[in-house]
């Protein structure tokens, strides 16, 4: 799903960057993590979270997201992860390529998410 202006202007605010770093980091308390992991973020939008666990795990991150606009985003400010054009449900990645992924606030905006939970499923 792609993101409405006002949308779009708000989830690339410094604020909200903060609240899904301070999200991301209580579920990271449940995931043991180990450096150099492959790493997947699903819906990752600015990539404030992938940004944030390349840098403080060390982990081989890659953020996945629909919107074009976005990825570009991500990948204008942070250098330690990789940032494609993705759709979850047919995800371009080899079977048992990632060792951990995380998605949260997107399941619900996927119309299709038990192809996506496949595909996660799939890629781990």
């Amino acid at each position: 799903m792609k993101l409405g202006r006002i949308e779009k202007w708000f989830m690339n605010t410094q604020k909200h960057a903060e609240h899904v770093v301070n999200r991301a980091q209580k579920l990271l308390e449940y995931v043991e993590l180990k450096e150099n992991q492959d790493f997947l973020e699903i819906g990752c939008g600015s990539g404030a979270v992938s940004k944030y666990i390349a840098e403080k795990y060390r982990l081989n991150v890659t953020g996945v997201d629909v919107d074009p606009e976005q990825i570009e985003f991500a990948k204008k400010n942070n250098s330690n992860a990789c940032f494609l054009e993705a759709d979850a449900t047919h995800l371009a990645f080899e079977d048992n390529s990632f060792d951990i992924v995380l998605s949260f606030g997107v399941m619900h905006h996927i119309y299709n998410w038990l192809a996506a939970m496949e595909e996660i499923k799939r890629v781990l």
